[in-house]
């Protein structure tokens, strides 16, 4: 029998207090903008509350994997403080940094999925005409001032004729010089205040509506005069609602791969209790499963039962996620890595082949590396078969030198499954790469030439360099200029 709570949270209380009930005349609900101000002070009063629980406990809420937490006991360490990291504000915290980056990566996928939007209509209500506050000279304590110094709307806009590309991607409107005043918060103000609307539906629905288009600026005009919206505004604006708002049925489910979800404790536990504890392995993705193993409707979705199940495609492991979506048509090929060195392996040397294998792999996160591999393995590895090095050594060899180039960015080649064995050199192996990898061709003769060929200010920038290498003395030296003074000609010979 579930153990009856003793106490309610604030959310809780102000919950039932705005509960709508059929038969409860509640004077609550009918005080129009007292209510609405009621509202406001108690989300602020919950915010403020949860803020303050995450700020005096930073010091003893801490987050680790749970198989890092695991490793730890097994090498003897117990001790909640000596592993993890400070915990600051979950996803779960609303507009928090977290939760910011989710809804951006939900919003991205949206459009990336079914494409940009036709339409974006914007309907504000209990408003008929909208114009922007006064502020700047008129109201330098607006709201919407910036460190009293400038809208952060920009208002008031310039005078337009035409609607035009902005800038900073935000098109200015159309907005005529029509020299009608109107009387707003005691301030007379034009047609630079005016907040974008659509002047057919507003006038038919009698309320402040603004129509945004995809279409090209000539079209503009075909959706009853509908502004046009470009693609960075759009995201924003996507953004902005939090879809998971709209549609509160849809559920956010937090993906961890087997064994390394997150794990918050209080710095003062003992890591083995923790571990002990039976709720510390679920999660919203385990009970996920947990639930699609014993419910019959949830079978019948095709519901996966464990982490082997999304690695499984027509009954076999494959033994990768990402192979295994890739199977299924959940994520697009490697089209333009493909794309890529099929067009660079005509005129490159194999040795450039192996930098920008190494540099698609670090870069373009192709899905599977292993297919790239195979396919253009043979252009990879062509100067080494010439030499008529052994078959096993040749593949070992090209892609010890792609291992080289992957730590110069702080990767190993090991993460990408490109081959089944591990490809290891040891640091000897790293630096002796290196030392012939470096160039060495130095025409020193013909550099020092290079002097009778400089202008006045490479002349006197030169001379002072020379300087402090005769006499052996260390300066630092930072060259600027516009482009096209010869800078780069200036570094390469000195």
């Amino acid at each position: 029998m579930k153990k009856k709570q003793s106490h309610v949270s604030c959310r809780e209380y102000y919950s039932y207090k705005l509960q709508i009930r059929p038969s409860d005349k509640s004077v609550l609900l009918h005080s129009d903008r007292l209510f609405q101000q009621y509202v406001v002070n108690m989300y602020v009063k919950i915010e403020t509350s949860r803020l303050d629980y995450f700020r005096s406990n930073q010091k003893q809420i801490r987050a680790e994997l749970y198989q890092s937490i695991v490793d730890s006991i097994h090498n003897g360490e117990k001790r909640g403080y000596k592993i993890g990291k400070k915990f600051v504000l979950p996803h779960s915290f609303t507009c928090g940094p977290r939760d910011m980056l989710r809804m951006c990566l939900d919003a991205m996928a949206l459009v990336q999925r079914y494409g940009k939007p036709d339409l974006f209509i914007t309907i504000t209500f209990i408003v008929k005409h909208n114009m922007h506050d006064p502020n700047g000279n008129l109201n330098p304590k607006n709201t919407c001032m910036e460190n009293n110094s400038c809208c952060k709307n920009k208002y008031p806009k310039d005078y337009c004729n035409s609607t035009m590309f902005g800038d900073n991607s935000y098109p200015p409107y159309r907005r005529c010089n029509i020299g009608i005043y109107v009387k707003v918060r005691g301030k007379m103000l034009d047609n630079q205040w005016v907040v974008p609307y659509n002047p057919y539906l507003s006038a038919k629905f009698d309320y402040h509506i603004n129509v945004e288009t995809y279409k090209d600026i000539d079209e503009i005009f075909t959706y009853q005069s509908a502004r046009w919206i470009s693609p960075p505004e759009a995201m924003w604006r996507i953004f902005a609602i939090n879809l998971s708002k709209i549609y509160p049925v849809v559920c956010v489910l937090q993906l961890h791969i087997e064994d390394h979800q997150w794990v918050t404790y209080k710095n003062t536990d003992n890591l083995s209790s923790i571990i002990e504890n039976e709720n510390t392995r679920k999660t919203m993705l385990t009970e996920f499963f947990r639930v699609n193993k014993i419910n019959e409707f949830a079978q019948m979705l095709l519901g996966p039962t464990s982490f082997d199940d999304l690695r499984t495609f027509n009954g076999v492991n494959v033994g990768i996620f990402c192979e295994a979506a890739l199977l299924y048509g959940l994520l697009n090929g490697d089209t333009h890595c493909e794309e890529c060195l099929s067009e660079t392996i005509i005129y490159e040397m194999p040795y450039s082949l192996r930098i920008l294998f190494a540099t698609l792999l670090t870069m373009c996160n192709p899905n599977n590396p292993k297919l790239l591999w195979d396919k253009f393995k043979p252009y990879i590895i062509n100067d080494y078969v010439n030499e008529n090095m052994p078959a096993e050594v040749v593949e070992v060899q090209a892609l010890e030198d792609i291992s080289s180039i992957l730590e110069s960015f702080g990767k190993n080649i090991n993460d990408y499954g490109i081959v089944s064995f591990n490809v290891n050199i040891d640091d000897d192996e790293i630096l002796m790469r290196m030392v012939v990898e470096e160039p060495t061709k130095l025409d020193i003769k013909r550099n020092f030439s290079c002097a009778a060929t400089l202008n006045k200010e490479q002349q006197f920038t030169y001379n002072t360099i020379m300087e402090k290498v005769q006499d052996e003395s260390s300066e630092i030296f930072f060259i600027d200029g516009p482009g096209g003074k010869g800078k780069t000609f200036y570094i390469e010979h000195y």
